[in-house]
């Protein structure tokens, strides 16, 4: 049987908090609205339930997705591999995720 993802609501109420506060303290652009010891008890509960924040719905609901598209010539290169990695660092650090593209060596595929 598979276990249910926990939820905001779970983690707020395993940690004793409003579900307001709990979205808080896991919003990295918001978490200064709260102490920092009630942030890091929010945060440890939610990592020890094995919470992970639905990216999908917070697009919906926010109308950003937080997505970056990177068209690369040839993914098979490698000397884009570590180009990519660093990428993808500078993107994670600021809340974006990168969605990576083929143009499989033409121009032209990444224009079709």
């Amino acid at each position: 049987m598979k276990r249910m993802a926990p939820t905001l609501k779970m983690i707020a109420a395993a940690a004793g908090v409003h579900a307001s506060t709990a979205s808080r303290a896991l919003d990295p652009a918001r978490r200064h609205l709260i102490a920092d010891d009630l942030a890091r008890h929010i945060e440890e509960t939610a990592r020890r339930l094995g919470y992970r924040r639905n990216v999908g719905a917070a697009a919906l609901r926010t109308g950003r997705s937080h997505l970056i598209g990177v068209i690369l010539p040839d993914v098979a290169n490698p000397v884009f591999g570590p180009i990519l990695q660093g990428v993808e660092e500078a993107l994670a650090s600021e809340g974006y995720s990168a969605i990576i593209a083929n143009a499989g060596g033409s121009a032209g595929k990444a224009m079709a």
